[in-house]
């Protein structure tokens, strides 16, 4: 099952819980991939928050607005592409190859 798909089944669980309690989930999703095509904002349904916003990463203003709305101990998602590309490697390919291991001597 897909993180989205997960995603979706908490918030219908959460779905009876709201009105001032704090949120318990907050869900990032950079503009554009929003499933429901939201502009940048933050939006509210029972005890989850959609935090959409544009750009790399979220602005300090979005973040401040979402910590006025969640429980200390939320727990935060972060969405991004679906396929995440492994790491460059870095200039010196040998020696990374020959960097220790953690448990080995």
């Amino acid at each position: 099952m897909k993180l989205r798909g997960r995603v979706e089944r908490l918030t219908a669980a959460l779905a009876g819980r709201g009105g001032d309690d704090p949120a318990f989930v907050v869900v990032w999703v950079p503009a554009g991939g929003d499933a429901e095509g939201r502009p940048p904002g933050v939006y509210r349904t029972a005890g989850v928050i959609d935090a959409v916003y544009a750009g790399e990463e979220p602005d300090s203003a979005l973040g401040a607005r979402v910590r006025e709305q969640v429980a200390p101990a939320a727990l935060n998602i972060v969405l991004g592409p679906e396929v995440v590309p492994p790491p460059a490697a870095e200039a010196g390919g040998a020696d990374a190859a020959e960097a220790p291991h953690p448990g080995r001597r």
